[in-house]
């Protein structure tokens, strides 16, 4: 912006032509103490630029820019966009009467501007930066220190550093600067108007005397001239003579060809060249038309261009076909322009024309090479993305918004801080902008293999896995890329397969542990729990109660969690009957408004009508259970737990949604894995168990999870 408002203040916008120097009106260093001594009073930081943008005079910036705008990759660019603003916008503010021109740069913070004028030129222009004009938005710049890795407790103490001036009083500031800038610049061209004053008297002087001495060797001269004239005339006419036969000798030997016409068309004149082009001797084409020769899918074209060569006056070009004495055409480029006659009268036309043949021929392969190219970029399977040395997409293939989860309109153009896409890495930690292969490869100038990356879809969770790739392009002779060329493996099929390999081994082993073990440790457990319920009987023992019951509560969880480990492990056949799933639901109901009332929370339902399937009740029973005390588990008291059912392209659909703190990304892409458990009781199989009754029904769950709860999707196929 500082670059835009200099061209304008210097003269472009006030069209004047500058005299004097600010430097020569104004003790420097005097106008440098005062506006150090502003700055220590207001904290505003301050400059005064010369025409040629140079610093005059100018205080120090405030620590938020030089110590964090300033030494951003990002953030540096957001200041390198805000100096350049249009142009049109300052011009346009200033012609419309204000002194001066205010504006906010992206990083948050103000800057005003209004030129210095001196005996109505401008002279300089003073500054006043580095402010806020309202209390500073800590939301805004904590906000915008994580987004850039600020530290931001550093980043929102220089932010309180920060002077806050409204823009009535910042005018007022810059107004009674720019006044006592221009008074003392007054007083200082006055003294220059006076010494100027004595110095054009005795230059004129001097002047009429050199001028009288001047004429009359400008008269000598006068007869001299008349002299060397008549002899100059006799050698240009020698000289034309011989320019005449040179241009002679250049028609007879020139490559490209040379033509004049009447009005209407017709040749006058062709140079011998014709024979070399295009195979005519110089009477074949005499007294013929020019555009007797032209291919007829080019005629139409020519017929135009040269009508309103003739109409306009002006310099006429074209490209087409025109027919070789041997039958073949020739690609040629002419150039034409209307001549006139002694009278002025449009007479005819002269026309240049040169063989570009081959040249034709060279774009038309380079064409098929393109759309070669741009048929495999569109059609490869592999994504790839373009970067230019800002950071910016260039351009992204099908198979890349594929993987990105967005169309190319959405990113051309963006750096990829600013792209609507986050990225997280196996661990499910998450990529920063500055950690992505394309920036670091530009950084770097080396190429970045083998990164591993998922992409989020709008609701956070996996829409791509990718394996990605940056390989940096350098042109000769510079040792910084120009651009990156990154490539992405669509790897989405590769890891469900490696997860779902992982669980199935995790399965295999809770059922080898429950087939191994359940019988072994059940009938000890029977036993202990027995004597424990004969112990707790006794009056004896009834100090003891208490502990007895904790006991045995114990040994019923162990036994509540051998049986989930048979539940997963059994394969045995399944006994399927058609029946509602609706009724079903309202079966169980009661008993989950039970355990929901017990901690102060809601059940509601919204069964639609829907079809029967084949289901195995019990196991259903099961399924809805589970979902059930997860969503209640989740939700602080107060909350409500909606159970629905429905049909939606061609499926029957139960939905159980919750209004809990949804699901952490770290822990969504492990659902299912047996153990895992958030719970501080818990088992980690209830999951497990869900899926594997899904997929005994040829059924399939998923999730959507936000910060305002998670809702479970069991979808059940329809024949048919």
């Amino acid at each position: 912006m500082l670059n835009i408002l200099i061209n304008y203040f210097v003269g472009k916008g006030l069209g004047i032509e500058m005299k004097y120097k600010f430097i020569d009106v104004v003790d420097i260093s005097k106008l440098q103490n005062l506006m150090d001594e502003f700055y220590n009073i207001t904290g505003i930081c301050n400059a005064v630029l010369d025409p040629g943008g140079n610093f005059l005079v100018h205080s120090r910036w405030q620590d938020i820019c030089s110590k964090f705008h300033r030494r951003n990759f990002f953030t540096e660019k957001r200041c390198s966009i805000s100096e350049n603003i249009d142009e049109n916008f300052f011009i346009n503010t200033v012609k419309s009467g204000q002194r001066y021109v205010m504006r906010k740069c992206l990083n948050g913070l103000m800057m005003i501007a209004t030129p210095i004028i001196v005996d109505g030129k401008h002279l300089a222009t003073m500054f006043l930066s580095q402010f806020l004009t309202s209390k500073p938005d800590f939301k805004y710049f904590r906000h915008q220190a994580e987004r850039f890795g600020f530290n931001a407790d550093e980043y929102l103490t220089a932010l309180t550093r920060v002077p806050v001036i409204s823009e009535d009083e910042i005018g007022t500031n810059l107004n009674f600067l720019v006044q006592l800038a221009e008074m003392i610049s007054d007083l200082g061209l006055k003294q220059i108007k006076l010494e100027q004053s004595e110095e054009a008297m005795r230059r004129t002087k001097e002047n009429l005397e050199i001028l009288v001495q001047e004429r009359t060797a400008q008269l000598a001269e006068i007869n001299k001239k008349l002299h060397r004239d008549i002899a100059r005339r006799k050698k240009a006419e020698e000289a034309l003579k011989k320019s005449e036969k040179y241009l002679r000798r250049i028609t007879e030997n020139m490559l490209d060809t040379v033509s004049e016409s009447d009005l209407n068309g017709v040749f006058r004149y062709v140079s011998p060249s014709h024979k070399n082009v295009l195979g005519y001797e110089q009477e074949e084409l005499l007294g013929r038309s020019i555009f007797e020769f032209i291919h007829q899918e080019d005629k139409d074209r020519v017929l135009s261009a040269y009508s309103r060569a003739v109409r306009t006056n002006l310099v006429g070009r074209a490209e087409y076909r025109y027919r070789h004495a041997d039958g073949h055409y020739v690609w040629l480029e002419t150039i034409g322009k209307v001549i006139y006659d002694e009278k002025g009268e449009k007479c005819g036309a002269i026309f240049s024309s040169r063989d570009i043949t081959r040249r034709k021929e060279a774009e038309k392969a380079i064409r098929q090479s393109e759309e070669k190219y741009r048929n495999l970029f569109e059609t490869m399977k592999q994504g790839v993305v373009y970067y230019d040395t800002e950071g910016r997409v260039i351009s992204a293939n099908p198979a890349a918004e594929e993987i990105l989860g967005l169309p190319l309109e959405e990113v051309k153009g963006r750096v990829i801080a600013d792209l609507p896409v986050k990225a997280i890495r196996e661990d499910g930690s998450f990529i920063s902008a500055e950690n992505y292969p394309a920036v670091i490869s530009m950084k770097t100038g080396r190429e970045i293999k083998n990164v591993v990356m998922g992409f989020l879809n709008s609701k956070g969770r996996i829409h791509r896995w990718a394996n990605v790739n940056a390989v940096p392009w350098f042109r000769e002779g510079e040792d910084r890329p120009y651009q990156v060329y990154t490539t992405l493996e669509d790897i989405t099929e590769r890891k469900q397969w490696e997860n779902e390999m992982a669980r199935l081994d995790r399965l295999n082993l809770v059922g080898e542990m429950a087939a191994g073990i359940a019988h072994e440790i059940r009938n000890p457990m029977t036993t202990v729990r027995g004597l424990l319920q004969v112990m707790a009987g006794k009056t004896e023992f009834n100090e003891y109660k208490q502990q007895f019951e904790l006991m045995i509560e114990e040994l019923d969880r162990a036994n509540a969690i051998i049986t989930e480990f048979l539940s997963v492990a059994k394969n045995r056949p399944l006994e399927l009957k058609m029946q509602n799933l609706n009724s079903v639901i309202k079966a169980i109901y009661p008993l989950i408004q039970a355990d929901a009332m017990e901690t102060n929370k809601y059940v509601t339902t919204n069964l639609k009508s829907i079809p029967d399937l084949l289901l195995n009740g019990k196991e259903i029973r099961q399924l809805v259970l589970n979902l059930s005390r997860n969503g209640l588990e989740s939700m602080d008291p107060g909350g409500n737990l909606n159970i629905s059912t429905y049909v939606e392209n061609n499926e029957v659909v139960l939905a159980v949604k919750d209004e809990g703190q949804g699901i952490a990304p770290e822990i969504q892409e492990r659902l299912g894995t047996p153990f895992l458990t958030t719970k501080s009781r818990g088992t980690g199989l209830g999951m497990v168990i869900c899926l594997n009754i899904a997929n005994r029904h040829n059924a399939s769950i998923d999730f959507e999870t936000s910060a305002a709860g998670t809702t479970f999707f069991v979808r059940f196929k329809l024949k048919g």
